[in-house]
């Protein structure tokens, strides 16, 4: 939106404005000052007699990012994913940027860095990712006829209570 302030801003609120040709640079508003400059965060994009090209785009770290976000099974509070059970992790999936190749990794929690990236991932901040909640690889659910009182799972170590059995 263009406004009578001469500002332009998305319309979406997890949207924000990048510049043609400057892809690592966005910002919540540009402001045209007439005889002057196009201006950003304070500092001069262009002179306010040239063209300028914008596209909105989702905001770093935004959770629109993450494909397959289910509230139900996740947070997303103060830039770091979790899962809301404590017998899952998270399975993150993307792309790698320097092989090209999928990547799937499991993450206990993972942070976003305006900015910056991922945590434990080459993905940029304003990249999609894929996300979703998996039981922990050895957790004690994945294992049948567990039981208590016969049986210990200590430090991912199986062991029966008696001497008398065993596995």
């Amino acid at each position: 939106i263009y406004d009578d302030n001469k500002k332009l801003k998305c319309i979406k609120p997890s949207n924000e404005i990048e510049l043609g040709g400057t892809r690592d640079k966005r910002y919540a508003e540009v402001s045209c000052y007439p005889g002057g400059k196009w201006s950003a965060d304070s500092v001069t994009v262009l002179p306010s007699h040239e063209s300028i090209t914008v596209t909105c785009q989702i905001k770093e770290c935004d959770k629109s990012l993450m494909q397959g976000f289910n509230p139900s099974q996740m947070t997303y509070d103060n830039n770091t994913l979790k899962c809301n059970d404590e017998s899952e992790e998270i399975v993150l999936q993307y792309t790698d940027n320097e092989s090209n190749k999928p990547v799937r990794e499991r993450f206990t929690s993972v942070s976003c860095v305006p900015g910056g990236k991922w945590s434990g991932t080459n993905r940029k901040a304003k990249e999609t990712l894929g996300a979703n909640c998996k039981i922990k690889n050895c957790h004690v659910s994945l294992i049948g006829g567990f039981t208590t009182s016969k049986m210990t799972y200590e430090n991912n170590q199986l062991k029966c209570k008696s001497e008398n059995y065993d596995m």
